[in-house]
């Protein structure tokens, strides 16, 4: 359970032991053979002892210093380990205001409490490794949310890869020591998410399969529309919309092909009316700047509207407002930029009891755009170029609406010059 071992460079015998799930290593102070060997037989002694439950850490001890001091001192001159509610509390305290996205920012704190909550924010920090993490694992695997839905493997691995950036920043801070135990974690194997497909092949399969609550809804979330659906989901919220903002918005996503983020996020001086173009602010390109830019063009409808809002709407610099909540009503105050969670839901609204109910968000408009440039041929360089970075796992989702392209290339193998080449 302990072992010893010589260093060269400080000519001192180190031991090394487990504990917790972690391997520790520690100087002896000493080159005397003979001594070292019989402080490494009582580190192992403890350590056994530990095992058995004859003996426990004190709650506000170093473990190491415990082990090492032969478990007879609870109190220690070296400064006490954190724990992992202190790492956590820590890292929210120390984030910059704006470094990250509002949306990153929830979604770290939701990791960080299911971290909390299984791992135990008491834990000494340095005792997690491999063990604990990959019981963390099969835990939350085995958990459910909403309709008894599973837990997924993608956001396990995602709750772990938040982990292993609070552990790298407390590294920086010299809080802890090492790296996170992260390599080597097992995870079931995810499936890759099916190609969109059309609002009646979704229905078709509905119909034949009948499948489950969950099933049905990841089939809706594979939803594409066509460009004549697009125009009728747009005529829908232009007359049913819960905000005023919703129809022009989701008409300039529609036509663009922006994340829903990013119309959030536009200024009025990002459109240029005069050359029919939109400056579009990204936050997901570069991991050095906070703001990066690309230009789409508009569409002439996409310009009308917006150019029609706009001169409606003259409130704050922002491109979609919603009036001040702050609960003043004699001078309410200035309007405030959109909150995309409640943009979510009066989308939603305005869908709820129509052919449309099914469409899963402003992302559906998005990826519409994608579909029907691929359907229609384009190169995929301008339809990345238009949409901003795109993965390969997206690519692949509507890569598949190319048919006549593929078709094309493979007229160029067998047919009429490809004939000649094979001989007949």
């Amino acid at each position: 359970m302990a072992s010893l071992f010589f260093d060269e460079a400080s000519e001192h015998f180190f031991v090394r032991f487990r504990y917790a799930g972690r391997s520790f290593k520690r100087s002896l102070g000493t080159n005397k053979e003979k001594l070292a060997r019989a402080q490494a037989s009582r580190v192992e002694e403890t350590l056994i002892l530990l095992k058995n439950g004859r003996l426990s850490i004190p709650q506000n001890a170093d473990p190491v210093a415990f082990i090492l001091s032969d478990g007879r001192r609870d109190s220690f001159d070296s400064p006490r380990l954190p724990t992992l509610l202190e790492v956590t509390t820590a890292f929210k305290a120390a984030r910059i205001p704006g470094h990250k996205e509002a949306t990153t920012v929830s979604t770290e704190n939701t990791h960080i409490r299911h971290l909390l909550r299984i791992m135990k924010g008491k834990t000494f920090a340095h005792t997690i490794g491999h063990t604990v993490l990959q019981s963390y694992v099969v835990t939350r695997l085995s958990e459910v949310v909403g309709a008894k839905r599973p837990i997924s493997a993608e956001t396990v691995r995602k709750e772990i890869a938040t982990f292993r950036v609070i552990w790298n920043w407390a590294v920086k801070e010299g809080m802890l020591e090492g790296q996170a135990a992260v390599v080597g974690l097992v995870y079931p194997k995810r499936d890759e998410k099916p190609p969109f497909m059309p609002i009646e092949q979704i229905e078709h399969i509905i119909e034949r399969d009948r499948p489950c609550g969950a099933d049905e809804k990841r089939l809706w979330e594979c939803l594409y529309l066509r460009g004549q659906e697009v125009l009728e989901a747009l005529k829908h919220l232009e007359t049913h919309s819960a905000e005023s903002y919703l129809y022009p918005m989701t008409l300039l996503i529609a036509h663009t092909g922006i994340r829903r983020s990013e119309a959030i996020r536009s200024l009025r001086d990002d459109f240029d009316f005069r050359h029919g173009t939109l400056l579009v602010r990204e936050k997901k390109r570069s991991r050095t700047r906070a703001i990066t830019f690309r230009r789409v063009e508009l569409t002439d409808e996409a310009e009308a509207t917006l150019a029609n809002w706009l001169g409606i709407d003259n409130r704050g610099p922002y491109t979609f407002t919603r009036p001040c909540d702050d609960g003043c009503t004699s001078a309410p105050g200035p309007p405030q930029q959109l909150d995309p969670g409640k943009a979510h839901d009066s989308l939603k609204e305005s869908f709820r009891g129509s052919k449309w109910e099914n469409i899963r968000g402003f992302h559906v408009f998005r990826h519409s755009f994608a579909s029907n440039l691929a359907a229609a041929g384009v190169d995929q360089r301008i339809i990345d170029e238009w949409m901003g970075h795109q993965s390969d796992e997206m690519r692949t989702r509507y890569r598949h609406l190319l048919p006549e392209t593929k078709k094309a290339a493979i007229a160029k193998l067998f047919g009429e010059p490809a004939l000649r080449v094979y001989g007949t």
